[in-house]
């Protein structure tokens, strides 16, 4: 029991260390930030200049971007044609996606249906 507390506490421990990044911050994969985000010198990655009214930024993983997206200049990322926030896309893994979502054309995206 002893041993399970202290590895407990060593694991909160080692976890509250670690800074934290921002729950809207992105890799930069491309050239630039994507539209509305930029360059955080320190971790690399692309955080947006407004937290609140961020869009919600997807890899371009195909050869286009899902319905509702369009692609954002040189970041490599697709950006919602409207400021609200699209849910429900995930990436293929394999050939076929998962019950209950069917694949968006070449974007490399699976939508609900």
């Amino acid at each position: 029991m002893k041993i399970s507390v202290l590895l407990y506490i060593s694991v909160i421990i080692t976890i509250t260390s670690i800074p934290p990044l921002s729950a809207e911050s992105i890799p930069k994969i491309g050239k630039t930030c994507p539209q509305g985000y930029h360059i955080d010198g320190a971790s690399g990655y692309c955080i947006p200049f407004d937290a609140k009214n961020a869009p919600l930024m997807l890899p371009k993983i195909g050869n286009t971007c899902p319905t509702g997206y369009h692609i954002d200049g040189a970041s490599g990322y697709c950006t919602p044609f409207s400021n609200t926030k699209q849910k429900g896309l995930i990436p293929i893994n394999g050939q076929t996606c998962p019950a209950g979502y069917h694949v968006d054309g070449a974007s490399g995206y699976c939508m609900p249906f």
